[in-house]
């Protein structure tokens, strides 16, 4: 069995290490970005060290692809830093991701998160312990670039500027 890859990314946000970490640990914003700006979502964050996050996109289209049309992601914390870093696992609920693979054993996954001021933004480095394979990786690299320019362009509204 070859060992899981490590997806790392950095992107620079114009917005304060602080607004970022909000984004990620207040359950009002994270619905509004984590699934696809737009998203009918609902999300659950319990911000303690063993504490449970979960976040739901409601696919009503989708019924009949999985047991139910909202589709998650869900963990647990495992270290927090309030606005430098944040640590956790992850695991999908919805038929997407390699987690979901039939007769294979679900895939223990672990992002870190740092958060560094630099002028008036953050960049904010993603790491993604876990990844299976090269075709998951840069399926996964691609995605998450998207979902990071969305949080960025969305971050201004959230805050209400």
């Amino acid at each position: 069995m070859s060992s899981p890859l490590v997806l790392t990314i950095e992107h620079r946000f114009t917005h304060s290490c602080e607004t970022l970490w909000r984004a990620w640990t207040d359950p009002d914003w994270l619905k509004q970005w984590a699934w696809g700006v737009g998203m009918e979502a609902r999300a659950s964050v319990d911000l303690q060290r063993g504490g449970r996050w979960e976040v739901y996109a409601h696919f009503p289209k989708a019924e009949g692809q999985w047991r139910s049309t909202w589709w998650g992601q869900l963990g647990m914390y495992v270290e927090i830093e309030p606005a430098r870093k944040l640590v956790f696992t992850t695991h999908w609920d919805g038929p997407v991701g390699y987690n979901q693979i039939p007769d294979q054993p679900a895939i223990d996954e672990l992002i870190t998160l740092t958060f560094t001021p630099e002028d008036e933004g953050c960049i904010m480095r993603y790491e993604h312990m876990g990844v299976p394979d090269a075709e998951s990786l840069a399926a996964h690299e691609s995605a998450m670039r998207e979902v990071f320019k969305q949080l960025a362009k969305h971050l201004p509204v959230m805050i209400g500027e």
